[in-house]
């Protein structure tokens, strides 16, 4: 948190200001500030393209007096990750129609002390965990997640995949389903939760129909449970921290049962203990707008790296799990937080950069009651959980639908598949959200098929 630095476009200049000294620094569009950490920065050297870099990092310190440089393979450089004590950093090079190369660089000399190569050149570099963990022998270690995404959204395509590469130099080729959380907990013991999807329909950015499972595994890659009906993956995925800072539990997206409000922002937040899942829904305040950020999607949990009780929600608030106390920027803001790590400045604070305009993001996946199932459980069968009463199975989705049929508690559902649309005859979702809530497609006993609400549906097995 000593250091704030931006780039201006309109001088075309970075900036730096030291919080503690007061001082101040400008650099020219020829390199940009990547990283700093621990008394160390890197810059990287652009090239004629100022929108471009080159394979030189130029490290210096944090009077960014230039102490030492690492040239890498000819190509693009970018995503810099930096060891917390600055002796060490993590870099990537992109080559042109070459694979992309992951560095790991002594920050005193420069000198490359490992390297990986994923077999693909599309990708990025993200710090997948959170915090840093000093294991048995006394090493400091950070797994940092390389996605590899595809961009044409073709089912027959191979799915996007993550790769890991630690500080203590040993690389490794580890590829999950897209989206994995891979984390470590403290002290010392590496699990992950992967997010697994039990079934997909259509595709593209805040499309489809998802069904998303957790698989909690132990280091080894064992399966220790299956979550169903719970997702990681919400927010702007900046950054992709989910678990509390000792390991403890881990947060999850879930849908909200309640019946308030329309389908898209029927969801809310909970904490899942990481040895048993057992689930704590978290209850929020009214959020102070009605704006994109202010949903519940973006208005999302991402806990501290260091105090395991504080958490930010939506970049401008702050809940203490010790006492329950919500802390709220006094900020007032219509076009919502940029995309930065909100426990950036250290320990203590939070902060937001703004303005920053609505865009594109995830859409909100099918969700039913979260249940914590056995092993490798993928099997879709719902049950009707009415509460003693009886669900109504409707013709369209929303309660002006016509009742089909009224469906007793405890009747075993199938997942039916829509009919085709349009000339392309492509399969339209089975799940629907709407001003009602959310309405899963589904095939009843006696050959029936219509709408049920998602409120009074729950996984049979």
């Amino acid at each position: 948190g000593q250091l704030i630095w931006v780039f201006d476009p309109a001088s075309k200049r970075g900036l730096a200001l030291d919080r503690v000294v007061g001082e101040e620094w400008t650099w020219p569009a020829s390199v940009s500030l990547l990283a700093a950490s621990g008394g160390t920065a890197v810059f990287g050297a652009n090239a004629s393209d100022p929108g471009k870099t080159t394979g030189e990092y130029l490290i210096t310190g944090t009077d960014f007096r230039q102490r030492a440089r690492y040239r890498a393979d000819a190509g693009f450089a970018g995503d810099v990750l930096m060891q917390p004590d600055g002796s060490r950093f993590i870099g990537r090079t992109n080559p042109p129609n070459e694979q992309a190369t992951i560095a790991l660089v002594e920050s005193a000399t420069g000198r490359e002390l490992a390297r990986f190569v994923p077999p693909t050149a599309a990708g990025w570099v993200s710090n997948a965990q959170s915090p840093a963990v000093v294991d048995q022998s006394g090493l400091l270690t950070m797994v940092v997640g390389y996605h590899v995404v595809s961009q044409n959204y073709d089912p027959e395509a191979p799915g996007p995949r993550r790769y890991v590469l630690s500080f203590d130099g040993s690389g490794w080729d580890n590829p999950t389903p897209e989206p994995a959380l891979l984390t470590w907990y403290p002290p010392g013991a590496k699990n992950q939760v992967v997010e697994v999807y039990d079934r997909v329909v259509g595709g593209g950015e805040g499309g489809g129909e998802r069904w998303p499972s957790l698989a909690v595994q132990a280091g080894d890659g064992t399966e220790l449970y299956r979550l169903r009906s719970a997702s990681v993956r919400y927010g702007d995925l900046i950054p992709e921290r989910r678990w509390l800072a000792d390991g403890s539990a881990f947060f999850v997206m879930v849908e909200r049962l309640d019946g308030s409000g329309p389908g898209w922002q029927s969801i809310e937040y909970a904490l899942v203990t990481t040895g048993d899942g057992a689930l704590r829904r978290l209850e929020t305040p009214a959020a102070n707008g009605a704006n994109w950020f202010h949903s519940p999607m973006y208005r999302s949990p991402i806990p501290s790296p260091r105090d395991p009780a504080l958490v930010a929600f939506g970049r401008y608030e702050v809940l203490d799990l010790r006492t329950g106390a919500w802390t709220r920027a006094n900020f007032a803001n219509n076009e919502g937080p940029a995309h930065l790590d909100p426990w950036a400045a250290g320990e203590g604070e939070i902060v937001f950069a703004a303005p920053h305009g609505g865009h594109g993001g995830l859409g909100v996946p099918a969700l039913i009651r979260p249940k914590v199932s056995p092993r490798g459980s993928s099997d879709m069968t719902l049950r009707v959980a009415a509460e003693g009463d009886c669900l109504n199975l409707r013709a369209e989705p929303g309660l002006a639908g016509r009742v089909l049929a009224c469906l007793a508690t405890g009747t075993r559902l199938a997942i039916a598949d829509r009919p085709a649309e349009g000339p392309e005859g492509l399969q339209p979702p089975s799940l629907e959200r709407n001003g009602e809530g959310a309405w899963v497609f589904v095939a009843a006993p006696g050959a029936l098929t219509g709408w049920a609400s998602n409120r009074f549906l729950d996984w049979a097995d």
